[in-house]
This record gives C-alpha cells, structure tokens and sequence, in this order.
C-alpha cells in the first residue's frame, strides 16, 4: 500500500463524515483496478502473517495500522462525527479497506468491492 496517496484522501474538507469514507476507500478501489499496482496491499499481507513476524516486523506493522487508525478518527472527527462515533466508524473503515484488499485477491468483482466500500460510507 502507498501510505502517501491514502492520507491525502483524509485531508478534505469532506463535508460529512461519510464522504471521508467514501473517499478512503475509493483510493483502495482504485488501486485495486489498476493494473500497473500489485495485487494486494503489502501492509494487510503483513498483518495476516503477523504471527511469523519478529517482534521488530510486529512493531511495524501495528505503528503502521494505529497511523492510519488515527489519521482516519481526525479526519471523520474533522468531517463532524462526534466523539463517541469517530473511533468506532475509523476502526470499521480500517477493517473494511483491509477486507477490500483481502476479498479482491479472492477473485471478488470490482462491482462487489464497490458495494462494500458504499456500505461502509454510509455507517452508522
């Protein structure tokens, strides 16, 4: 995964909390589609292994997963999900742009990614 290009999805302004979302995950969308990008994304590979990693390839792999964690819970917050939301919707955006990765591999239609990137904006 290029973490340079998502983060600068969350810069916005998005003017909802779901258009923040939506514009996480069309980056993913997105590089899933092109065909010049490996299939995959590097750092949910890794975080599937992570139990063959060492303890410094685990450090990494969970400071980068927390960055981008935080990065998301700013950006919703930004957007105007209140407090108690922010947390909880940047965890659910995480998971569903790492199973995006995950269910592309498997051999999901472009149309069936789409559907759960456009479920996940629209939470809760």
């Amino acid at each position: 995964m290029n973490t340079s290009v998502k983060p600068q999805a969350l810069t916005g302004p998005h003017p909802n909390p779901s258009a923040v979302v939506a514009a996480y995950l069309q980056v993913t969308l997105d590089r899933i589609a092109d065909p010049t990008v490996p299939d995959g994304c590097l750092l949910t590979m890794s975080a599937a292994q992570f139990p063959a990693l060492d303890a410094a390839g685990q450090a990494t792999v969970r400071a980068m997963i927390d960055g981008l964690r935080a990065m998301l819970e700013q950006a919703l917050r930004a957007a105007g999900a209140d407090e108690h939301a922010a947390p909880e919707w940047a965890l659910c955006t995480l998971a569903t742009n790492k199973s995006l990765a995950v269910l592309s591999r498997a051999g999901f239609s472009s149309d069936d990614l789409a559907t759960v990137a456009a479920a996940a904006a629209r939470y809760p």
